[in-house]
């Protein structure tokens, strides 16, 4: 039997990440002046936000949001929290970078004047338990914002960076989906405390608007960016839609709804494991580089396709054929790959590329595929086409004659070219 706590909401691919990163963030936390350096001047800056700043914890109002969070949490909680002035609604933690397992430390929380003057009560319960999530989850021990920015002594940082900020995204969504179970599971609080947070919108222009109206086109705009060739540009935090449509996705699931309730192991590990799939799915269709292996292509119609373009300049090479199975999760066993190159060495490329182009086409629209999917397909077919260090008219016409049976044409795929930085 378990019982439902925060722990057991946090999203799972951000474990996934801080488990990569966690020894690259205690060697560097503890070893490297710059960073060190760089951290410092961070905090410093929120104290000096702080020194301009009120402490508004023992006022009634306040104190009545912290208990609602603590009866929710069933935890004790030490939270301090100074409202300050900001041009813009604003709310922020301490960025305390000592490194350690320990999530059980006071918290100071910064909030601007929106905070009181433009949020009702399930809102600003909303805010504070995001920025609570940072420190439950340990997210304050973690200099990520100075690891971006400080030159690293160590190999592969570029990948290093990336991988930070895959786990900075996935972070925010863990206290994004606290801070909805905290509100009392009001995904319209949560919405429209984002909304009001990001944009500086207050009731009335929200009601002017229509509340529930907005918030449909807001999440919708995740459909219009997920079908587009556009690429989520990723940064610390994610795209204000995609928060919405997560929380819209899970604020019916089994696994949340039965926070602080017993569970039974069976029972806890499908639903927990249904839960994040529904996480991942929405992040996937804006940000698919943050899955692990959500770009592996894994059936045989799709493994065909590869090879399609990789012989449509009328050659095979090693290079190409090492692309492909390194996008390839298909299962095809040594036999059924050199019966598969039997057939390529015994027919003529056109008629078999004709040939693989129709099963993957067909395959793709009976699953019914979503066009952002499509598009990741895309960018793999363009990878392997550019393998042997050069992108062919002939590979670039097989994949065109794929990608436009499913809206996407000549002109997105030079931009998915100059995208991946392969031209």
């Amino acid at each position: 039997m378990a019982i439902i706590n925060f722990k057991d909401v946090q999203y799972t691919t951000e474990l996934h990440y801080f488990n990569k990163l966690k020894p690259a963030f205690s060697k560097l936390s503890s070893n490297n002046a710059g960073l060190k350096e760089r951290a410092h001047r961070l905090e410093e800056e929120f104290y000096r936000l702080l020194s301009h700043s009120i402490r508004i914890d023992d006022f009634d109002n306040i104190k009545k949001l912290i208990d609602r969070i603590q009866v929710q949490l069933d935890k004790s909680l030490d939270l301090n929290i100074f409202l300050f002035q900001s041009p813009a609604p604003s709310a922020m933690c301490l960025p305390r970078y000592s490194y350690t397992e320990s999530s059980d430390e006071k918290l100071i929380i910064l909030v601007s004047q929106h905070f009181i003057n433009d949020l009702n009560e399930a809102e600003q319960i909303t805010i504070l338990g995001h920025e609570l999530g940072h420190l439950l989850y340990g997210h304050v021990h973690i200099p990520a914002k100075a690891l971006l920015k400080e030159d690293l002594p160590i190999e592969d940082v570029g990948n290093v960076k990336s991988e930070v900020l895959k786990w900075s995204t996935c972070c925010e969504i863990s206290c994004d989906i606290l801070s909805f179970v905290l509100n009392g599971f009001n995904a319209d609080a949560f919405a429209t405390a984002m909304i009001k947070m990001t944009t500086g919108l207050v009731d009335s222009s929200i009601n002017k608007m229509d509340k529930e109206l907005l918030i449909s086109k807001i999440i919708k705009q995740c459909d219009e960016l997920s079908d587009s060739v556009y690429e989520g540009v990723l940064s610390t935090h994610p795209l204000t839609p995609l928060r919405l449509r997560i929380i819209n996705e899970i604020k019916e699931n089994e696994f949340i709804k039965n926070f602080g309730q017993t569970m039974f192991d069976d029972d806890y590990d499908k639903l927990k494991t249904e839960f994040n799939q529904g996480v991942d799915d929405a992040l996937c269709n804006i940000y698919p580089e943050i899955i692990p292996n959500s770009h592996i292509i894994n059936h045989k119609s799709l493994y065909k396709l590869c090879i399609a373009v990789a012989m449509a300049d009328g050659n095979i090479d090693d290079a190409e054929l090492t692309a492909v199975s390194e996008i390839i999760n298909f299962e095809y066993d040594e036999k059924n790959k050199q019966e598969l190159l039997n057939e390529i060495r015994a027919n003529d490329f056109n008629t078999l590329i004709s040939d693989y182009l129709h099963d993957a086409i067909t395959y793709c629209k009976n699953a019914e595929l979503r066009k952002y999917e499509i598009i990741n397909i895309v960018k793999q077919l363009i990878i392997i086409s550019a393998s042997d260090n050069r992108i062919e008219k002939s590979e670039l016409d097989v994949i065109y004659a794929y990608s436009k049976n499913f809206g996407i044409d000549k002109n997105e795929i030079i931009f998915l070219i100059n995208q991946l930085e392969l031209n």
